[in-house]
């Protein structure tokens, strides 16, 4: 038997010496027992709470109401939303609106005066001013909205002629949004604070138009893209692996290169949620794996992990390398999904994706790009569990035909060329609409809790992707979504509340694989379909001999010529006076500039909008110290 280290306890004092010592040693050992008995205590309570939050998940009444209700608003918007899409062509209201002959408009978030607003009250939330009276920042201790109706989000000053459409089809959605309202006490007709948990009803449409109920104002235009939010992204990717391998070789550091390749895998990793397993590989002379944790594998994307990625993207600048070696790149991105896989189901068992981003062609290891692409082709052969879509983005100022593009061509990806700013935004959003024509299973996705870009708080969003499976590639139609406040959910149950969130982050599951079951030329189909002519692989369409193949690609706009969208007038003038409800004060918020903060007159209120501080990664940071405290104490209980 193991024996261990003992501090024997004095034995009784003989008659004839004094009884202090032996006090002093008594007194000493109960202290340390008491100190170990703690720290045992301590230790346990950590453990508890780093155990899996889905385990023994037993919500209360109250909080399974809330889901179950708000989990049916989400398909009740989701089936009016097909009605809607369905009728565009032929609904007499969609048409004079494309028109620009109707009567009736839509109340864009950023210019329209919304002249039918009524303060909302606190429950909806604070809403930041960034350009009231200078640079400094306020809040609307009370905020207008638009009960009567919903308003519209774009991501760029002036709507196009897709955009158009989305908003004129879309405008169907608002007496549906209102029959929940109404059914859920959130009165459109008093100025009384809702009763219930639902806030926020919306639809986000693969050409970036966001239409939200209940109306609200954006301070400036092009501040809001929908595409590019996790909600919509993990309901139309679904659960995703996501190895991105960026490249660190000399030649990246000119020309902007760097900058703009940080830029666009930030851009990604800020799409991720809890569906996702994420990994980053640098590579110039030779590739590595930057762990962000102790395991070798991917991660799931939690907060602090998302975090702990974009910290070691920005570092970027400490691994800059000499030469460009893809062929190593490869082999690591592969080696990391299979050790990934052989960890268990802590890395899901679903899709792949590699995204390689680089600015040209390899000049270490294997560099015949015929050699490259068939060495690549067998490690994602078919029948491969770790086989991988694979997207590749030249970034910079490449012109010519690249590896890059043969290497997607040959992996059932796309490729992609990202020379400015502007392009991150298309390049990124014509890869997740490749995806989506795969991963087309129509379930609810909820994601982990994060600040709400119009200023309701700290929420969780239920999300659900639909498609118009009447074409090929099925098209995505769009994302209809609903908040939920995580106050709500603490104050329904404030044992399980935690646990909720995350049972329902996990409910989501794997798509089919299709793989061995994509027809080479409706893959091309799809490539075609993203609109990005280079996306193209020209050689596997010539083969295809097919001139049916993207016959059925149809345009939202249903053949109609548009040149605006019937946006409602007169614009507003002073954003404050939509925003805010009369006699509001503004406070101001947390402010590093000296001038904002010394010359306001206004009430101070440290607002706490740390963007994306879970409450998961509370939870998490709280096991973690106090299993930590228990070790400790532990230790030093051992040498006194």
């Amino acid at each position: 038997m193991a024996r261990f280290p003992t501090r024997h306890l004095p034995s009784a004092p003989p008659s004839h010496c004094a009884d202090a010592p032996f006090r002093r040693e008594m007194a000493a050992s109960n202290r340390r027992s008491r100190i170990v008995a703690l720290s045992c205590l301590t230790f346990a309570a950590g453990l508890l709470l780093l155990l899996d939050p889905t385990e023994a998940y037993n919500p209360s009444p109250e909080l399974s109401d809330i889901i179950e209700k708000n989990t049916e608003i989400i398909h009740y918007l989701a089936n009016k939303t097909r009605e809607a899409y369905a009728k565009r062509c032929n609904n007499a209201d969609v048409i004079a609106c494309l028109d620009m002959q109707d009567s009736h408009c839509s109340f864009l978030s950023c210019k329209s005066k919304f002249v039918a607003s009524k303060c909302a009250g606190v429950s909806f939330g604070k809403l930041e001013i960034t350009t009231f009276r200078g640079n400094c920042s306020h809040n609307c201790t009370s905020r207008r909205l638009l009960f009567s109706e919903s308003s519209v989000k774009i991501p760029v000053e002036d709507p196009d002629e897709r955009m158009a459409s989305d908003i004129c089809w879309t405008r169907a959605l608002d007496k549906h949004f209102k029959v929940k309202a109404e059914q859920f006490h959130l009165n459109p007709s008093s100025d009384s604070l809702p009763t219930g948990t639902l806030r926020w009803q919306y639809i986000g449409t693969p050409n970036g138009i966001l239409r939200g109920y209940p109306g609200d104002v954006n301070e400036q235009c092009a501040s809001y893209d929908p595409r590019v939010r996790p909600w919509y992204v993990a309901a139309t990717n679904g659960p995703l692996n996501v190895v991105l391998v960026l490249d660190t070789s000399a030649s990246m550091v000119r020309y902007n290169r760097l900058r703009l390749m940080k830029e666009a895998a930030l851009r990604i990793v800020d799409t991720f949620s809890l569906v996702n397993h994420i990994g980053v590989i640098l590579f110039s002379d030779t590739a590595e794996h930057k762990n962000v944790t102790e395991n070798d594998t991917l991660v799931r994307a939690t907060h602090e992990n998302i975090e702990a990625v974009k910290e070691t993207i920005g570092k970027m600048d400490d691994s800059i390398g000499w030469k460009t070696n893809f062929e190593d790149a490869f082999r690591e991105a592969f080696a990391l999904l299979n050790r990934s896989e052989s960890a268990g189901p802590e890395a899901a068992q679903c899709f792949n994706v590699i995204l390689f981003l680089t600015d040209g062609y390899p000049t270490a290891g294997e560099q015949n790009e015929t050699s490259l692409v068939h060495q690549i082709q067998a490690w994602n052969k078919k029948g491969n569990s770790t086989r991988a879509f694979i997207f590749t983005f030249d970034v910079g100022d490449v012109v010519e035909e690249s590896v890059a593009k043969a290497i997607a061509c040959e992996n059932d990806g796309i490729f992609e060329r990202i020379s400015s700013d502007r392009k991150i935004h298309d390049a990124l959003s014509h890869y997740e609409n490749f995806l989506s024509s795969f991963i087309i299973d129509e379930e609810i996705i909820w994601v982990e809790p994060y600040i709400d870009a119009s200023g309701l708080g700290e929420i969780i969003t239920g999300s659900l992707a639909l498609h118009d499976f009447t074409v090929f590639p099925p098209k995505l139609i769009g994302v209809v979504g609903i908040d939920i406040l995580v106050t709500d959910l603490e104050r329904a149950d404030p044992n399980y509340w935690r646990k909720a969130i995350f049972h329902l982050a996990s409910q989501a599951h794997c798509a089919e694989d299709v793989h061995d079951r994509i027809d080479p030329c409706k893959l091309e189909a799809i490539r075609v379909a993203t609109g990005n002519p280079e996306s193209v692989c020209l050689a596997k369409l010539r083969r295809c001999n097919d001139s049916k193949s993207d016959e059925n690609i149809t345009a939202l706009t249903c053949g109609r010529a548009l040149n605006s969208s019937n946006i409602c007038a007169p614009e507003r003038v002073y954003f404050q006076e939509e925003a805010c409800c009369v006699g509001t004060p503004l406070e101001t918020s947390v402010n590093t500039h000296e001038a904002c903060r010394v010359s306001s007159t206004f009430l101070v209120a440290n607002v706490n909008r740390t963007l994306g501080s879970s409450v998961l990664s509370v939870h998490y940071q709280s096991s973690i110290v106090i299993t930590a405290l228990g070790i400790v104490t532990i230790v030093m209980a051992h040498m006194l």
